[in-house]
């Protein structure tokens, strides 16, 4: 049975699955060397887009067909194909969960509402969301799949926040000063003010300054990456959720500055940087283990988009198209659309 949240009548649920228990997974997942990376053929018409990795050889990706839109998966070992889930309704975007036990997808009927449906990692429905919006922010707990923050906004681009908390079973709606923070452990969220980077605690609505000076962080489980500007050098960042720095680095060029990044572990960082005032841009897929460089690969200018299934592989690419090997470098167009 479907939930309600509207931006100004909260409806409080019962939460109808019971929530898994969610085991951490392994820091780096073992990876089959021997793997032959099959190709998927796409029709151009049917393709949608890329969600990322359900395991280390399984891919999610949504396509449109027969009227309707498909979740569906691609082994890049097999090349089986599996489909997920199928809704009459646009899949607008699919969160898998780090611990790779859940997954969820949002759909909408029409612009003035989203649904989302959460899953279990072989597609049993645990609770399904409608909240009234025009666009909504999903941001996944990644300690605990049970705990999401939802940022409902309306036409005019104000916003209403939620806490939904399934092992409480209940929703929450909930103020903060930025409608986009990351998740820091399973109970603090951490957001830019001004140019402070801040750590808010959801109970007890406590605020603490990490940093003084931030242009941009990527938050994970336990730990999260600063970029910060210093004269004319930029300079990087590991913190843990005290705030305490556990390592830092310079970067060699100032000009290249991270586009996205894949924390794995607290140890292995994976970041796409682009030299973006320059004429010829160019971009680079850096692999870093305790703030030393190991690997470092000239990409694709375009390829924006980064997702890793652990320190070894990874998609990239505008599409997610290409995979590349870290330990090699080497590169692999997997998704073919015609």
């Amino acid at each position: 049975m479907k939930r309600i949240i509207s931006l100004t009548v909260l409806v409080s649920f019962l939460l109808g699955c019971q929530q898994l228990e969610v085991k951490e997974p392994e820091s780096t997942p073992p990876v089959d060397e021997e793997v032959v990376i099959q190709k998927l053929n796409v029709s151009e018409e049917e393709f949608r887009f890329v969600a990322g990795w359900l395991d280390d050889q399984t891919i999610g990706f949504v396509v449109h067909q027969d009227g309707e839109d498909h979740l569906q998966t691609f082994n890049i070992k097999t090349g089986e194909t599996e489909t997920l889930y199928t809704d009459t309704a646009i899949i607008s975007e699919v969160l898998i969960h780090p611990s790779k036990q859940q997954f969820l997808v949002k759909t909408a009927d029409d612009s003035t509402e989203a649904n989302i449906i959460m899953f279990t990692s072989d597609a049993q429905v645990l609770d399904e969301l409608v909240v009234e919006s025009t666009e909504l922010e999903i941001n996944w707990n990644p300690v605990d799949p049970s705990k999401l923050l939802l940022s409902a906004f309306a036409d005019d681009w104000s916003y209403q926040m939620y806490f939904y908390d399934g092992k409480e079973q209940a929703v929450t709606p909930i103020t903060l000063t930025d409608p986009f923070p990351q998740w820091l452990g399973e109970e603090d969220v951490v957001y830019i003010e001004d140019t402070a980077l801040v750590k808010e605690s959801l109970e007890t609505n406590e605020k603490i300054i990490l940093a003084r000076e931030a242009n941009q962080f990527h938050a994970a489980s336990t730990h999260l990456l600063l970029e910060v500007f210093e004269d004319e050098t930029t300079y990087y960042k590991v913190l843990d959720v005290q705030g305490e720095e556990k390592f830092s680095w310079l970067s060699e060029d100032p000009t290249q500055l991270a586009i996205n990044v894949e924390m794995m572990n607290n140890n292995n960082i994976i970041m796409l940087t682009m030299n973006q005032s320059s004429a010829t841009p160019t971009a680079f897929l850096r692999h870093l283990k305790n703030g030393e460089e190991v690997h470092q690969y000239e990409v694709n200018m375009d390829a924006g988009l980064l997702s890793c299934a652990s320190a070894k592989r990874c998609l990239m690419g505008k599409r997610l198209e290409t995979l590349i090997e870290l330990e090699t470098g080497e590169m692999v167009e997997w998704l073919i659309s015609e």
